[in-house]
């Protein structure tokens, strides 16, 4: 890629380069972020949902009440 002339080829290693350590790491460990991204979108649906609730206590409790967060409710 190095040796190319091909703009696309000399870009990507540029970007390669700049994120190198971040691009091994993610091979390395398991983490990742699915897990919080899919309780922010259930959380957004239900508030998409439960447009017009006045009373945030209550929108509180139906997002506890759901079964994909109510192990993460009882974390507090």
């Amino acid at each position: 890629m190095r040796a190319s002339n091909i703009e696309a080829f000399r870009r990507v290693r540029k970007t390669f380069m700049r994120w190198k350590q971040e691009i091994l790491q993610s091979f390395m460990y398991p983490f990742h972020n699915g897990y919080i991204k899919g309780i922010n979108h259930t959380i957004k649906v239900l508030k998409r949902d439960s447009f017009g609730i006045k009373d945030v206590e209550r929108l509180k409790h139906k997002i506890c009440g759901s079964k994909r967060l109510k192990r993460l409710c009882r974390a507090k």
